[in-house]
């Protein structure tokens, strides 16, 4: 079963239009060691620590698969994709598959753009997740 972590206060920040930026994960559960980074709000210059902390903490973490769900996020300034693409490489560095899910059509056509060709992107979480445990299935093979 998967666990919910809290929102920790430390990763909530007021964006410049007053809307907050929010980060949270979801421990590994049945499916392996998944690890769900959930990005909420906007992510802008004054939210971009807010998920560089929680990116840091993720990657710590040592999963053996990242997915970062930005479903509910609505706003991501370059900066805050060049923080992902980092984030991603040191996730390969250490040998964490890191991937992207749940983009808007705006931010999934700036990701194409600026995003390398190594990380995948999937519409959901649901998708990455079920994605994960077939490639998995077929390393056991």
């Amino acid at each position: 079963m998967t666990n919910e972590i809290g929102i920790d206060r430390s990763w909530q920040r007021l964006s410049r239009a007053g809307r907050r930026a929010a980060v949270s994960w979801v421990e590994p559960g049945p499916a392996g060691d998944i690890v769900v980074l959930r990005v909420a709000g906007e992510i802008d210059l004054l939210t971009l620590a807010v998920l560089q902390d929680a990116l840091t903490a993720a990657v710590d973490r040592y999963p053996v698969d990242l997915v970062i769900d930005m479903a509910g996020v609505g706003f991501c300034c370059v900066r805050g994709f060049a923080l992902l693409a980092a984030a991603a490489r040191t996730a390969q560095t250490r040998g964490i598959c890191c991937s992207l899910s749940g983009l808007s059509r705006q931010l999934d056509r700036v990701a194409s753009l600026l995003w390398h060709a190594q990380c995948v992107r999937y519409r959901s979480v649901a998708a990455a997740v079920n994605a994960i445990r077939v490639d998995h299935t077929d390393r056991l093979a």
